[in-house]
């Protein structure tokens, strides 16, 4: 059962990130961007998600840090898959 809930998570996840990305605005790539940073910093966090976990990634600088750089990192692909600099 457990595994069938991680991996729920896991799609509906990916499903939500793509569905960001096909909208194709500088919104929703920051956005993208910053979820996977999110994702990311929480399996950094502990082997478990709980809102415990989600708590202390939101409060802690470092891992906003590292969510901003994220949702920076979906800006610079949407600029650049849209020709916004060359």
């Amino acid at each position: 059962m457990k595994q069938l809930i991680d991996q729920t998570a896991h799609f509906l996840t990916g499903m939500l990130i793509v569905y960001l990305c096909t909208l194709n605005t500088i919104y929703f790539s920051f956005m993208a961007g910053a979820l996977i940073g999110v994702v990311r910093e929480l399996t950094e966090e502990s082997d478990k998600v709980t809102l415990s976990s989600l708590k202390n990634v939101m409060t802690s600088v470092n891992s906003l840090l590292d969510i901003l750089f994220w949702g920076l990192g979906g800006l610079m692909v949407y600029i650049l898959s849209n020709n916004l600099i060359f």
